[in-house]
């Protein structure tokens, strides 16, 4: 049966409290949610996430409307700010790798069953968005989450690594950080072995970088000059490298600014882009 629902807390006065506990001057200081323990379990407690999951399983009995939750295979997003995210998430079985998270978040157990968090230090000399492939993860140490069970993680010095015996149902409330990258490493060797976007807006723009690139039309280079300043570095070589398919000339001359660009990596592939065009022309 359902639980009442909290006539003190339901999900949009969630978002109201934690909305009013962000300093406006500095939105990604994420030591607000240091404060939250006892709001989450108070949503936790009062039916409000029972109501919401209900309330989704009738629209979809009856007809999806376009602007119901989405979910997915991992959960889904019951309510977020600029800067922070509650998520209803499925642990259902152990991920491909270990991985780094950029957030500081809560963590609240919902089911009945008791599930385990693996904890690592990051690699030292550790520096998100300067991909080290090999870079090693220190020492490990596990946080038990028993039913109804909260915990606090921090991808400032932390990777993650779950571990269930069978589907887990969990309440994530994280302030994101601007961490440019998300690294994965192996199980076994805790070695860094590749990396991801840790932002979706980032993610986007190299997935449309690559269309306009592939598509063209009369603005496409424009818009990719633009995006060749992005303050992201694998965004601004994406946009570099699209524009070569697009407008050759142009792109040579990003090319050549390259390589004095602020990021490492931008420079490296600048040099071997230059080196396959001195090497075609010769």
């Amino acid at each position: 049966m359902t639980a009442p629902i909290s006539k003190k807390l339901g999900i949009q006065d969630f978002h109201t409290t934690i909305e009013s506990k962000i300093d406006c001057d500095n939105p990604y200081d994420p030591s607000w949610i240091f404060s939250c323990k006892a709001t989450l379990c108070d949503l936790c407690d009062s039916g409000a996430i029972e109501q919401f999951i209900n309330k989704s399983l009738k629209h979809l009995i009856s007809g999806p409307k376009a602007d119901d939750p989405r979910w997915l295979d991992t959960g889904v997003t019951l309510t977020s700010g600029k800067t922070w995210t509650l998520r209803l998430t499925i642990y259902d079985n152990q991920a491909s790798g270990i991985y780094s998270f950029p957030h500081v978040g809560l963590i609240r157990n919902l089911g009945d069953v008791a599930y385990s968090y693996l904890l690592y230090e990051l690699p030292k000399n550790y520096i998100n968005d300067q991909f080290q492939k090999e870079a090693q993860l220190g020492q490990s140490h596990t946080i038990e989450m028993p039913p109804k069970g909260l915990a606090c993680i921090d991808g400032r010095m932390h990777a993650l690594d779950v571990s269930v015996n069978r589907p887990s149902a969990t309440l994530r409330l994280y302030a994101h950080l601007p961490l440019t990258l998300q690294w994965k490493f192996n199980r076994k060797s805790l070695k860094a072995e590749e990396a991801f976007a840790g932002q979706i807006d980032s993610s986007e723009l190299v997935s449309l970088t690559s269309a306009i690139g592939a598509i063209g039309g009369a603005c496409s280079s424009l818009l990719l000059e633009e995006l060749a300043q992005h303050p992201v570095h694998f965004v601004r070589w994406s946009a570099i490298k699209n524009l070569a398919r697009l407008s050759p000339t142009k792109a040579i001359e990003l090319i050549r600014a390259a390589l004095v660009d602020v990021h490492p990596d931008v420079r490296n592939a600048a040099k071997r882009s230059i080196a396959n065009i001195d090497k075609a022309v010769s």
